[in-house]
């Protein structure tokens, strides 16, 4: 198994607050498994997490007025097989 990080980080500024939704995390999967993740908010507020209907983990995160950094780190396994192309 071959371990890979992963992660994203988003910076945004708003003038109020402001809800929004992200999809930042991968979703389950048996080609991989999460060994480790960290979920960052600067300046906004993760409110809650629910998956949509193609199995996507969302969050949902409230900005705060002005600059708002939201940072995804994660360390995944993956298997050393090559992906099969249809």
């Amino acid at each position: 198994m071959y371990r890979v990080k992963v992660g994203c980080q988003l910076s945004y500024a708003t003038t109020v607050a402001t809800p929004a939704v992200f999809i930042v995390q991968p979703p389950p999967h048996t080609r991989h498994m999460l060994v480790k993740e960290e979920l960052q908010a600067v300046a906004a507020t993760v409110t809650g997490e629910f998956s949509d209907i193609f199995g996507n983990r969302c969050q949902r995160v409230l900005f705060g007025a002005g600059e708002n950094v939201l940072r995804y780190d994660a360390i995944i396994t993956v298997s050393p097989e090559l992906d099969v192309v249809r």
